[in-house]
């Protein structure tokens, strides 16, 4: 435990002459195969904190430091302490394959070969518990990277079946699906990515609709393009329509996504305002309406949203509620007659505001 710890602690300033690196390398993974009866939860933190993860660490240190490029295969050193790790007979080898996983895209850039045939099975779910484990490596640090996706969508769109088995890591999953199918390239047809979003639960589903939100958020002055090229085929053609996921929450969330859609947001609440409804946990979506100009510019329909999510007696966004429907009679006078305002104006007077 000591070498492997120390292997780990020096792996950024072991010199060209590396040899003495790579022979306690060999000695902490072979000692291993006496630990192959071995039982321990196959998480993250169990594999960073595992004599086999302190080791597989030291080797990635190292293997980052020489330089990498794309096809360049593996170098024999880093090949031999890998061909170790894939070892399925020695149980405490399944550390080092969860953070192999871990780096999958970069294993897949530099040598596909030998990624594809040792690395990418393992993310297969005819064997969950190394799935599992195969998928929480990768799921540490999720990113977008359309080969290596192309290379696992079987597994990849199957996880949503096993969503329950992802533990602490759902919602990376769930974000990074998201953002695939938003961003598509024709890997995974929109057909596809329907029929997964089917099978996800309903909090996933929640998830989902924040991870698109968040996304026109982070479009910022093209939210407009972003909401008309990604999120509108979304909710069109992916999103599932099942009427039992109306849900207050799933309307909080929508109602989050409509108000950041900035001068798409007329389009937005046209095509998903089946989804609103009444709710107690429209404060931030209220807040975002009120910050963002779109009473102003679209008094209509804001004054609809604010009819659709408001509750009858409206705490916490009470004072954002009140600004919004102010800038909405600044624009609109005619509109402090409409029922929808008049009921909103009503409830907050009743509740002082």
């Amino acid at each position: 435990h000591s070498i492997a710890w120390w292997l780990k602690a020096c792996a950024k300033h072991v010199s060209n002459d590396d040899s003495i690196f790579f022979i306690l390398v060999q000695q902490v993974l072979r000692s291993a195969v006496v630990e192959s009866s071995e039982q321990s939860t196959d998480t993250i933190s169990a594999a960073i904190n595992h004599p086999v993860g302190y080791v597989t660490e030291a080797c990635l240190t190292w293997w980052y430091k020489q330089g990498l490029e794309d096809g360049q295969r593996l170098r024999s050193e880093i090949f031999l302490a890998f061909s170790l790790l894939i070892d399925p007979t020695v149980a405490a080898f399944r550390h080092g394959r969860l953070l192999l996983c871990a780096h999958v895209i970069t294993l897949f850039r530099v040598d596909p070969e030998w990624t594809t045939l040792h690395i990418l099975p393992l993310f297969d779910w005819a064997d969950e518990t190394q799935a599992r484990a195969a998928w929480s490596g990768l799921l540490w640090s999720p990113r977008l990277y359309w080969p290596l996706l192309r290379a696992i969508k079987t597994p990849f769109l199957a996880t949503a079946s096993h969503y329950a088995a992802l533990d602490d890591l759902k919602e990376q999953y769930v974000g990074l699906l998201t953002y695939a199918a938003l961003e598509g390239n024709g890997a995974i047809t929109q057909k596809e990515f329907a029929t997964t979003f089917l099978v996800l639960p309903a909090d996933a589903l929640e998830n989902a609709v924040l991870n698109v939100a968040d996304a026109i958020e982070s479009a910022a002055d093209k939210r407009e393009e972003y909401w008309e090229n990604r999120a509108k085929p979304y909710f069109q053609k992916i999103w599932p329509k099942s009427q039992q996921l109306r849900t207050p929450n799933m309307a909080a969330n929508f109602g989050r996504l409509i108000a950041s859609c900035g001068e798409a947001f007329p389009d937005a609440l046209a095509l998903l305002n089946g989804w609103l409804q009444p709710t107690d946990h429209i404060d931030i979506a209220i807040h975002k309406l009120n910050e963002s100009g779109l009473c102003e510019r679209f008094p209509d329909e804001a004054l609809t949203f604010l009819s659709l999510v408001v509750c009858s007696q409206p705490v916490w966004s009470a004072r954002d509620m009140r600004d919004c429907l102010n800038k909405i009679m600044s624009c609109r006078p005619a509109l402090t007659a409409d029922l929808k305002y008049v009921r909103l104006d009503t409830s907050l007077r009743g509740s002082g505001h």
